[in-house]
């Protein structure tokens, strides 16, 4: 898969309009898990990054995938996790500080990713060997 830029934007919390650029920031694996970002302010502004799984998954899949999700996965990095349980696909809300150094901004979301990816690899090979 070749490299995406993620453009990262503010999002207005009144009206929900993306407004402001924040910064491009380069991703060379595990785009596709990536279902939207953007950045709010409250007391700090907080990067709001959706992550998801790669295709669609059976009914069947769906609560064991939230069920097999091991958050303690990210605990050496600074982010709130959140199950959403109403999208189409199991999706979380990743919630951390922006960075205002790029490639420091870069390192985390990838850094993101690739510990998401893992998980949904573990995941995936537990159900789907399980009958």
């Amino acid at each position: 898969m070749e490299s995406v830029k993620l453009s990262l934007y503010e999002k207005n919390k009144e009206t929900g309009i993306l407004e402001n650029l924040l910064g491009s920031y380069l991703i060379e694996e595990h785009m596709e898990l990536l279902d939207k970002a953007y950045a709010v302010k409250d007391e700090t502004l907080k990067v709001h990054l959706y992550l998801t799984v790669d295709g669609d998954i059976e009914d069947s899949e769906y609560e064991a995938i939230y069920d097999n999700y091991d958050g303690d996965a990210f605990n050496d990095i600074e982010v709130s996790i959140e199950e959403l349980e109403d999208s189409y696909n199991p999706t979380w809300l990743f919630i951390f500080d922006f960075i205002n150094s790029p490639g420091e901004m870069e390192n985390k979301i990838t850094e993101i990713l690739s510990i998401h990816n893992s998980e949904l690899i573990k995941i995936f090979e537990k159900i789907r060997t399980i009958e």
